[in-house]
């Protein structure tokens, strides 16, 4: 069942993910057209999902989910997973690559493989007040709080 992420409560499950390349309005035109579908047939133990799906800062597909019951189940869990692959497929993206990250550098949106970083920190392109835009994230209450950090605040902070 489609509902506004800010509708959702702070427990609601957060998925994020990150395209490795920016995405076309036709590119996101075609991700809610997915989304739509799937969130009116996502259940969890036979019932309806609330759910919520959108494409942020023309980079990022955020899923959120909630459910009436103590814990959603592992086959819905795995269906947002099918989801993001689907939509990888359908746009010829990258989604679940955790190897590439995201800094906000001189007001853009940079994506950053994670063998790249070191140097990218060497050059001063990225230092520890740079904004990073955290996908590890679980909640609605935790995108809300920490979804962008900066650097030097997230887990990458060992490396400065």
């Amino acid at each position: 069942m489609e509902v506004e992420f800010n509708s959702l409560p702070n427990q609601s499950k957060v998925w994020m993910y990150q395209a490795d390349r920016l995405l076309t309005d036709q590119d996101k035109k075609v991700i809610y057209e997915i989304a739509e579908v799937f969130l009116n047939q996502w259940e969890s133990h036979n019932i309806p999902v609330k759910g919520s799906i959108d494409a942020l800062n023309n980079f990022f597909v955020r899923i959120a989910a909630f459910t009436d019951e103590p814990n959603m189940c592992g086959r819905a869990q795995d269906a947002q997973v099918r989801l993001a692959k689907e939509i990888e497929l359908e746009l010829g993206i990258e989604l679940t690559n955790r190897l590439l990250l995201a800094f906000e550098i001189e007001g853009e949106t940079e994506i950053i493989h994670m063998n790249d970083l070191a140097n990218e920190i060497r050059q001063g392109r990225i230092n520890s007040d740079s904004n990073f835009y955290n996908n590890l994230i679980q909640s609605k209450q935790d995108f809300d709080a920490s979804w962008v950090l900066k650097a030097g605040e997230s887990w990458l902070s060992k490396y400065f």
